[in-house]
C-alpha cells in the first residue's frame, strides 16, 4: 500500500513538473529584473504578470508554522517551528490523538502577565475600555523619590549595562543629573531615565518577596506582579517617544532596544517584536548599519558600533525565537564589528575592574555578537534544508527518521 501511494505521488509530481517546468527550480538563481514595466502589457493575464515573481525568487518554499492564540485576545499569532508555542502546539496535537480527547494549547502555555492584561501599562484585568485607554499617567503614590531613583539606577550598572552595553556612564549620569533642576522638586521627565529605571525596577522587584503570599497568589499574575512593575515609567517613556519619531537620536534608539527587553521580560512578545521592527528602522535612519565617519572620536564611533550589533543580536535572538522572517538583513550593513581592547575600555567611562590580557569588559560583547551570527548562519541553514525536505508538517517524519538513525549509531 505505502508503494502504491509514493508511486501515485510519483506520478502526480512529474505531470505537476511537465505543465509548468519551472518548479524544477524554484529560488536557485535570481534573474535580472525587467528594465521596465513595459514588458508585461496590461492585456496580458493576471496569471501571466504574477509569474514574475519566479524571476526575484519570492516563490521560495518556507517550513510552515503554527497559528495559535498566546494573548489576552482570542486572535490567532503566527509562530514558525523554531518558536515554542509551535513545540507547544505539537504536543497539544499529539495528546489530542493519543488521549482520543481535545486538548487545547492555551492549557500548556505559561501563565503570564500578556494572557491577563490587554498591556504591560493597565491595571484592568482582561480587554480594556474607554476608561482605561484614556486613563492619566502616574499617581503621586506611583512617582520614585530621588534616593529611590539612585537605588534603581545602581542595579542597572551592576547587571544590564554589562551585558547590554548601548549607554555611556559618564554621559548618562551627566543627563541624569541636569534633569534636577531644583532641590525639593522632581525631576524633569526623561524617555531614557523612565526606560532604565522601568527596566530596573522589574530587576529589582522581582528579588521582594509578595508579603502575606500564599500558594494561590504566588501562581497569580496581578498589577504588582514584578514582571510589569515600573509599568507606569514604561508607559511615560513611550509617551515622550512619540514626539521623536521624525527626528530619532541616539537616545531614542537606546530607548526602544531597552523597551524591548522591558516587553519580552513582561511576556508581550508582540510587541516586543514589533518594537523591535521600529528600532532597525531607527537605527538606519541614523546610519548605524553603516561604518561611522573617520572623522568622529572613536569613542563615538565604537559606541554606535555596539548600539547597531547589540540590536542586530536582539533582533536576531527575537526572530529565531519566534520563527519569524529577519528584518536586520546582514548584506545590507557595512558596519565593522566593534572592538574590545584596553585602550577603548579605558575611554569607555564605565569604573570596572581592568581584565588580563586581551580581556576586556567589551569583550563579552563582542564574542556574543560572533556567537549569534554564528548561531543565525545555522538557522537559517537547518530551515532552509527542512523546508527542501517537504512543505508543512511533511518534514518532520524525515526529521524523525534521520534522528533515530542517530540515535541507534550513538
Amino acid at each position: 500500500e505505502v508503494k502504491r501511494l509514493r508511486s501515485q505521488v510519483h506520478d502526480l509530481e512529474q505531470q505537476l513538473q511537465r505543465q509548468d517546468p519551472s518548479l524544477n527550480n524554484t529560488a536557485t538563481s535570481l534573474a535580472s529584473p525587467p528594465v521596465s514595466f513595459a514588458a508585461s502589457p496590461a492585456s496580458a493575464p493576471p496569471d501571466t504578470r504574477l509569474e514574475r515573481r519566479k524571476e526575484h525568487g519570492t516563490l521560495k518554499r518556507y517550513w510552515e508554522g503554527i497559528y495559535t492564540s498566546t494573548a489576552l485576545s482570542l486572535q490567532t499569532q503566527y509562530y514558525g517551528p523554531a518558536s515554542s508555542f509551535y513545540f507547544i502546539g505539537r504536543m497539544s496535537s499529539y495528546l489530542a490523538t493519543a488521549l482520543q480527547q481535545p486538548h487545547f494549547d492555551h492549557h500548556m502555555q505559561p501563565n503570564s502577565a500578556s494572557k491577563t492584561f490587554a498591556t504591560p501599562t493597565s491595571l484592568q484585568r482582561g480587554p480594556l475600555d474607554d476608561a482605561a485607554v484614556t486613563a492619566d499617567g502616574p499617581s503621586a503614590a506611583d512617582t520614585l523619590t530621588g534616593t529611590q531613583e539612585d537605588y534603581f539606577l545602581s542595579l542597572f550598572w551592576q547587571s544590564y549595562h554589562c551585558v547590554l552595553q548601548i549607554l555611556d556612564e559618564v554621559e548618562f549620569k551627566e543627563h541624569y543629573k541636569s534633569l534636577w533642576v531644583a532641590p525639593g522638586k522632581s525631576r524633569k521627565p526623561s524617555a531614557l531615565v523612565d526606560m532604565v529605571l522601568a527596566l530596573c525596577m522589574q530587576y529589582g522587584v522581582a528579588f521582594v518577596p509578595r508579603s502575606g503570599a500564599t500558594l494561590q497568589t504566588q501562581v497569580d499574575v496581578d498589577g504588582n506582579d514584578a514582571t510589569i512593575a515600573g509599568r507606569w515609567l514604561y508607559r511615560r517613556s513611550q509617551t515622550l517617544l512619540s514626539a521623536e519619531l521624525e527626528s530619532p537620536t541616539i537616545m531614542t534608539l537606546q530607548c526602544h532596544i531597552l523597551a524591548v527587553h522591558y516587553l519580552c521580560n513582561a511576556s508581550f512578545q508582540n510587541m516586543a517584536h514589533s518594537t523591535l521592527a521600529v528600532a532597525v528602522r531607527t537605527a538606519q535612519i541614523l546610519g548605524l548599519h553603516i561604518e561611522p565617519p573617520e572623522s568622529m572620536p572613536r569613542k563615538t564611533k565604537e559606541l554606535r558600533k555596539r548600539i547597531w550589533w547589540t540590536l542586530f543580536t536582539v533582533e536576531s535572538k527575537t526572530c529565531m525565537k519566534l520563527g519569524r522572517p529577519l528584518s536586520a538583513q546582514i548584506s545590507e550593513a557595512t558596519c565593522s564589528l566593534p572592538a574590545d581592547d584596553h585602550e577603548l575600555a579605558l575611554l569607555s567611562g564605565s569604573s570596572l575592574a581592568p581584565s588580563e590580557d586581551s580581556v576586556t569588559w567589551h569583550t563579552y560583547n563582542l564574542q556574543n555578537t560572533k556567537l549569534i551570527l554564528a548561531a543565525r548562519t545555522v538557522y537559517l541553514e537547518f530551515h532552509e534544508k527542512c523546508a527542501e525536505m517537504g512543505p508543512g508538517y511533511t518534514a518532520m517524519p524525515k526529521l524523525s527518521k534521520h534522528a533515530l538513525s542517530f540515535s541507534r549509531q550513538a
